[in-house]
């Protein structure tokens, strides 16, 4: 048991009075033997499939595959999109580090996550949607991928996920050379990944594969397709109809807590829908129309219309290929979300008939003018998803507010956490998780004050246990979500109850005053005993902070816009830029793997009973 399991154990066991607190502990520590002794049982066993991946489909998506004829040629005539410089710089570290994998030399990163994505090519696609990589540079990369590993089956590079992603980033590299330019060799290639795919699906049925099996059916389909195989067709066809039904709210949105996966798996159904339209596919597409619109309307909820390349809020984890800054404004992706943003529900429901898929998001320039501010609305709630959002004249704010703790691979601890950007630049911020590892020194950034939260006691809002997030035995029950709004001004009130569980308990209420031009926080805290209280505040790396006094900061742009922070008083006030890597705060985030200096404010407080904070925020 790790230290803050014995630590949680302990907060029960210590302090609980009477026959009733007893009982109560004794309870929750037989569940958690029982919770052991089944992830004990189950390790090592292959869990049942679901009726759609029985052994019968499985067998159909093998078979035949090596006799299959390579597609006819299909060249995409687009022209390249214009790379950024924080996608340029990430594809040129990628391409540095498969150069010198192929020369056998020793890799620099330890995280095996950096292996998996030079492994993957997705940054070899950005660079040929970007005209940086020509024809014949592009085919020697993949030439020399299939000398190397192409039997190596015991490497890495096999792993499911990483086929997955490599085959779909082959099909879309190959789509964008000159007609006829790849040999057989390399289509054979992609069939017998696709073949190996098809045997070895990530299939955890305790929903720890989620978009892994996602990009496992996107890939086989699209093979599928191109192919003329049935039997992948309809295996990848059923993984992403089921696959949407189990992992997607009914309004679209991927139920996994972070705001750059759901991009990541829109995308990835967005691939599917066009191959289904090119390749006059209409059951497929009549099937995943209504969800990619979906899905495609609930990206508009992150956009920043306003942000000059800062497009969306970074909540929960992000994934390390491909980087949020794929996403360019110089894709038509964008351009796909505005125009399924302007159809009716109805429509959505039927099909996105106005959504142009002739050319791929990735690599035809938008043809959009600048965006054009639209009217601000206040609210923009998405309940059963827990997002929620504020348009005020002079600042957006977004608030990701699940009404439970189902578990999620990639949430954080964030209820009560919010995101603000005034006049498209960005000011609070989540940080980031530039790594899945918590070795090394690293902490982890799914933790409460790695959000713009609160923690009392120095204990977590809901406590992780390796990868199962949110144990239920550590929430008392639902989170409360509270909005409304009066013309210009609106409250958002969370009530959270998961410190209900220690031995003083706490409920917290967090609620938001809003209007044009401040932003009030309270933070009210009802319970009994002493506590020590953290708020926690991380600022983008852009923002320049200045004290102004106890308690009060001015925080400046380098643009136009300057807003003052003034945090409630009797607090032990620290900012810490960078520093040790033990502790949240000091460092962001904007893609895996790569970590930049910004200011946490931290504020504690000794409070005693009940107790109100109150912290002032003033833009402009």
């Amino acid at each position: 048991m790790r230290n803050e399991e014995w630590r949680e154990w302990q907060n029960y066991w210590a302090t609980r009075q009477g026959l009733h607190g007893w009982w109560t502990a004794t309870l929750r520590a037989s569940g958690a033997i029982t919770q052991w002794g089944q992830r004990k049982v189950r390790r090592g066993k292959t869990p049942p499939l679901p009726d759609y991946l029985a052994l019968e489909h499985l067998t159909r998506a093998h078979d035949g595959i090596k006799e299959a004829q390579p597609p006819p040629p299909s060249e995409i005539c687009a022209p390249g999109v214009d790379l950024s410089r924080e996608l340029l710089d990430w594809t040129e570290r990628y391409e540095e580090g498969f150069e010198e994998f192929l020369a056998g030399v020793p890799q620099r990163s330890r995280d095996p996550e950096t292996y998996w994505t030079m492994q993957q090519f997705g940054w070899l696609l950005a660079r040929v949607a970007g005209g940086l990589t020509g024809p014949a540079r592009a085919l020697e990369h993949v030439e020399r991928w299939v000398e190397r590993v192409g039997e190596a089956r015991d490497d890495p590079a096999w792993r499911s996920f990483s086929v997955g992603e490599r085959l779909s980033n082959w099909i879309h590299v190959f789509q964008l050379l000159p007609a006829g330019s790849v040999s057989p060799r390399l289509w054979q290639g992609v069939k017998i990944q696709a073949a190996h795919l098809a045997q070895n699906l990530e299939t955890d049925t305790g929903g720890c594969a989620n978009n892994h099996l996602i990009s496992n059916g996107r890939a086989l389909y699209l093979a599928g397709r191109l192919f003329g195989h049935s039997g992948l067709t309809h295996l990848g066809r059923s993984i992403l109809v089921n696959e949407a039904e189990r992992q997607l709210t009914s309004e679209g949105f991927l139920d996994e807590g972070s705001s750059h996966y759901h991009l990541v798996v829109t995308k990835d159904y967005l691939e599917a829908v066009r191959v289904a339209r090119l390749t006059k596919d209409r059951e497929t597409d009549k099937r995943l129309s209504p969800v990619i619109g979906k899905m495609l309307r609930a990206c508009a909820f992150f956009r920043d219309e306003e942000a000059a390349a800062w497009l969306i809020p970074l909540f929960g984890d992000i994934s390390p290929d491909p980087p949020p800054c794929f996403f360019a404004r110089s894709t038509r992706f964008w351009e796909l979300v505005e125009t399924a943003s302007g159809l009716s529900s109805s429509e959505l429901n039927r099909t996105i008939p106005d959504v142009d898929l002739a050319v791929p998001w990735f690599a035809g320039r938008s043809h959009a003018t600048t965006a054009q501010k639209r009217q601000r609305k206040n609210w923009t709630c998405w309940t059963e998803s827990g997002y929620y959002r504020w348009d005020s004249r002079r600042y957006v704010i977004w608030w990701h507010a699940r009404k439970s703790g189902a578990r999620r691979w990639h949430s954080h601890n964030d209820w009560g956490s919010f995101q603000l950007h005034a006049s498209g630049a960005p000011i609070f911020i989540d940080p980031g998780r530039d790594s899945y590892s918590v070795s090394d020194g690293f902490y982890d950034g799914r933790l409460t004050l790695a959000q713009n939260g609160l923690s009392v006691d120095g204990f977590e809002q809901a406590l992780f246990l390796k990868r199962d997030l949110f144990v239920p035995e550590y929430l008392e029950t639902d989170v409360d979500v509270e909005w409304q709004s009066d013309n210009d001004e609106g409250i958002f009130r969370t009530h959270f109850f998961g410190y209900k569980r220690l031995s003083n308990p706490i409920v917290h209420t967090r609620t938001f005053y809003l209007n044009s031009s401040t932003i009030t926080i309270e933070d009210a805290l009802n319970g009994c005993g002493s506590h020590v209280v953290t708020v926690a505040l991380h600022l983008h790396p852009d923002v320049i902070v200045s004290p102004e006094g106890e308690g009060r900061f001015r925080l400046e742009t380098g643009g136009d816009e300057c807003l003052h922070l003034a945090l409630s008083k009797g607090a032990d006030v620290s900012v810490k830029r960078g520093g040790s890597l033990t502790r949240p705060g000091g460092y962001f985030a904007t893609q895996y793997g790569v970590r930049r200096k910004t200011s946490s404010i931290f504020a504690v407080y000794k409070t005693s009973g009940s107790t109100k904070l109150k912290h002032r925020i003033s833009v402009g």
